[in-house]
């Protein structure tokens, strides 16, 4: 055996190695130094990496020649003592020279993080009351009711403004006779009624006309998400420029046909339509209630250790996915943080929770699977491949749909569809 290796157990998911290599292994070692040394020298007379040792050595230093040995030998040490022990490493592991030199054993240790241990605990424990799924008249109502805004029309208004009216504004809002640009705008539209200002100021604006002008005071709340208004008297000045009132559509089979694009005849039908549908998100938002309310139960009867570099890790993938989805909206993740009304201390260590409930749930669905030999086939993923390329053939680049056939995406939707299957059975399990 050219390796010796012993393995000690310690805290957060790590593993010290001791890793002995046997001195023929060190000699071939060294014998590779002394080449990869000599193709940097220049000596008449020979040719880089075919110069003498002792040439070598005499012009290099042996100090050179021990480094360079060292610096090979270690990655093939390592890899062997890894995979000779079956050990599951991840991220760099932390390596030290105990003993090198000539003819000798070479002797080094290393900290390795690895997959952390999984103790689940009787997870067939876990119970979670599945809630009857209705759907009331009143919420098929609001939803129709939201269609018809829609469809509404803007009809030119002479008259003051209502609850309800369509309204074109200019605003500047002071704080303590300072103008602030976050409180400015100009030819800005809202609607009246809809609460998307702060509701004094929308009241502010009811009984005003097109060309009006009109100064009042708003006292914002002091949980105000924008922390530098939160508490604070804002002094607006606003001008109208359009009132339009919205008019409405008629409630009627016509409309039904209209907003079905025909797949309807009367409002009935579209009324039904619509309580499937509520049925359908409400169904499904009932499962995902179902489900987080499992995971939740299974980490807490878990037990892991989960090492450093996964949170690190991880954290940094959430934060450019953040930062990715924010930046579709102009937003810098500073600014975001700023809305929050957090530090980054505050947001980084939210972040770091929410890493380590996502890395507890992955490591303990992936383990469930194995102890109930739950597998995905090459079938199933060439399925749902197909599936997710055939819904969004139109939306997706050709980029895209190269990356979808990736072996890297491929893993990514079997450990998707594993995680469903996990799930599925767990939810059986918790219902029963």
């Amino acid at each position: 055996m050219h390796m010796k290796v012993q393995i000690e157990k310690l805290p957060a998911s790590k593993i010290k190695l001791n890793i002995e290599v046997s001195s023929d292994i060190v000699d071939q070692y060294i014998d590779k130094a002394y080449i990869e040394v000599s193709k940097h020298l220049k000596i008449p007379g020979f040719r880089p990496g075919h110069i003498p040792k002792n040439i070598v050595e005499q012009k290099a230093g042996s100090r050179v020649i021990h480094d360079e040995a060292v610096r090979l030998l270690i990655p093939y040490a390592y890899v062997e003592a890894i995979g000779q022990e079956k050990i599951l490493a991840i991220g760099r592991p932390e390596i030290s020279v105990k003993k090198f030199a000539p003819n000798n054993p070479a002797e080094f240790e290393a900290i390795v993080p690895v997959v952390p241990e999984v103790k689940l605990g009787d997870y067939k424990k876990v119970k979670v009351e599945r809630k009857d799924v209705n759907i009331e008249s009143l919420e098929v109502e609001e939803m129709l009711k939201n269609l018809q805004k829609r469809e509404s029309i803007l009809k030119p208004k002479e008259g003051s403004i209502e609850e309800g009216d369509w309204a074109e504004i200019d605003f500047d809002g002071h704080k303590k006779g300072i103008l602030l640009e976050k409180l400015k705008s100009r030819n800005h539209p809202l609607i009246v009624g809809e609460k998307v200002f702060m509701p004094e100021f929308e009241q502010n604006l009811i009984g005003l006309k097109a060309g009006d002008e009109k100064e009042f005071d708003v006292q914002f709340p002091p949980e105000h998400f924008e922390k530098d208004i939160a508490g604070e008297n804002i002094h607006f000045k606003i001008k109208i420029h359009m009132v339009q009132e919205i008019k409405l559509p008629e409630l009627d089979d016509e409309f039904a046909k209209r907003i079905s694009g025909g797949a309807e005849k009367d409002l009935e039908g579209l009324k039904k339509d619509i309580e499937n549908a509520l049925f359908k998100q409400k169904t499904h938002e009932e499962r995902n209630r179902v489900e987080q309310e499992v995971i939740k139960q299974l980490n807490n009867y878990a037990e892991i250790d989960i090492p450093h570099i996964l949170i690190d890790d991880e954290v940094k993938q959430m934060k450019k996915d953040l930062e990715s989805r924010l930046s579709t909206q102009g937003l810098k993740i500073s600014r975001y943080i700023e809305y929050l009304g957090k530090t980054e201390e505050q947001f980084d260590q939210e972040l770091r929770e929410g890493a380590k409930e996502r890395i507890k749930t992955g490591l303990v669905l992936n383990k469930i699977a194995e102890v109930e030999n739950i597998d995905v086939s090459d079938q199933e993923t060439d399925e749902e491949i197909k599936k997710t390329r055939s819904e969004s053939e139109e939306k997706l680049s050709e980029e895209a749909k190269k990356k979808l056939q990736s072996e890297e995406m491929r893993r990514y939707i079997k450990t998707v569809l594993k995680n469903r299957k996990t799930l599925d059975k767990l939810i059986d399990y918790a219902t029963a």
